[in-house]
């Protein structure tokens, strides 16, 4: 925009109109205020493969876990959490960062390409066996169809603001109903002096988590499953407790820091940690009955039944 105009070997600048930098101005103001405060934030996606892992499974356990982020995000930039559960999942954009994390990780994970079709409710129960070193991570190549689907659906649910009340009602309801099931359940089993588990004994930690995990399955049921194309997904993989045990990462990733702060408080952990303990625990009662076969009075006791199934996930001690 400035000129230089050469009059007898002196060369003069001729300082632009106001009219002249205002477009100059506009320009280059440009890319520092384009309406940021405004525009939708972007959602990360994998670049080329985000990774998930147990951070506690590190190499120094839980002393290094705060040093190993710190050292991942100056080598390789922002490290997105996402948690669930019991454990401290990471989810990170880099092919290298990959490598290196799965490097650090118990056993070798150098198999994980084209695991789209292992479901990570496999990979994730496995953390929390007893005795045992095995700790895997699952990542996602772009495209993939575990990816690509549930990140559509995160997205479109969470710019929705009404999504965090709808989300905390609707299991909130779904948590009361549980709770008043089970305790009535429990009152009449204890007049009947039939009870495995009553109100005194009740581990309210146990008892609490469980109800809200049920809720939470029950809630997200209605919430996503229903209304989004996830639906016929959902009823080829079995029931939705299930594929929420592939849901979790891909769709809470995109959860905002805020709305999932308050989230947590209602969820507690994720449903996809109770399903194996669930099926264990059914088993259990399913194995004792088989040596009795009927009841006292020489009926069939039937169907596990909910309150069965408290019973034995409070004897195991869960």
């Amino acid at each position: 925009m400035l000129r230089s105009c050469s009059s007898n070997h002196h060369h003069i600048f001729i300082c632009p109109t106001p009219r002249r930098i205002y477009p100059f101005a506009q320009i280059s103001l440009f890319p520092f205020c384009s309406g940021k405060e405004n525009s939708p934030k972007k959602f990360p996606g994998p670049k080329p493969l985000p990774l998930v892992g147990n951070l506690l499974s590190i190499k120094g356990g839980a002393r290094g876990f705060l040093p190993f982020l710190n050292q991942c995000q100056e080598q390789y930039g922002d490290v997105y959490q996402c948690y669930f559960g019991w454990s401290k999942p990471i989810v990170v954009s880099d092919a290298d960062m990959v490598e290196h994390v799965l490097s650090l990780t118990k056993g070798n994970g150098k198999n994980y390409v084209g695991r789209d079709t292992v479901p990570i409710l496999l990979d994730v129960s496995r953390m929390w066996v007893k005795d045992t070193n095995v700790v895997t991570g699952l990542v996602f190549g772009e495209g993939d169809r575990y990816w690509v689907k549930p990140r559509k659906a995160a997205s479109e649910g969470f710019l929705q603001k009404s999504f965090l009340q709808v989300a905390t009602d609707t299991i909130n309801k779904f948590a009361k109903q549980y709770t008043d099931h089970i305790y009535q359940q429990m009152e009449e089993n204890e007049k009947k002096n039939e009870c495995t588990l009553n109100v005194s004994n009740v581990n309210p930690k146990v008892f609490t988590d469980i109800i809200s995990e049920l809720a939470f399955g029950q809630s997200t049921n209605m919430l996503i499953g229903e209304r989004s194309e996830l639906a016929g997904d959902i009823k080829q993989t079995g029931t939705l407790i299930n594929y929420f045990g592939q849901f979790p990462v891909a769709f809470w990733r995109y959860v905002p820091n805020k709305k999932f702060s308050q989230l947590q408080n209602v969820i507690k952990r994720s449903a996809q940690f109770l399903v194996p303990r669930v099926e264990q625990s059914v088993q259990k009662i399913k194995q004792q009955r088989s040596s009795t076969q009927t009841t006292n009075n020489g009926e069939d006791k039937g169907d596990v039944t909910f309150l069965d199934m408290l019973a034995r996930l409070h004897v195991d001690g869960m």
